[in-house]
C-alpha cells in the first residue's frame, strides 16, 4: 500500500480488524512487495519490519462476533 499520509497504514489495519471478518493477521506490505506472493511477504515482514514500531497487538477480541443460540 501506498500511504497517502503517515500513519494511514496503521488505520487501515485496525479498520480491517473492526470489520465482521475479524481477520487473526492483517499483514500491509510496501508497493513493491507482490501481496499474492507468500515469500515476498514473508521476506519483507522479515526485513523490513521494526517490530516495536511496525506491529500492532489487540488482545481480547473475538474472532468472530457471537452468535444467539436459540
Amino acid at each position: 500500500m501506498t500511504q497517502r499520509y503517515a500513519g494511514e497504514a496503521r488505520q487501515v489495519i485496525i479498520a480491517a480488524m473492526a470489520s465482521n471478518i475479524r481477520p487473526k493477521w492483517t499483514i500491509v506490505v510496501d508497493p513493491d512487495i507482490d501481496v499474492h506472493s507468500s515469500s515476498e511477504v514473508e521476506w519483507a515482514m522479515a526485513f523490513r519490519t521494526q517490530p516495536a514500531k511496525d506491529t500492532i497487538i489487540v488482545g481480547d477480541i473475538p474472532l468472530r462476533p457471537l452468535r444467539s443460540v436459540n
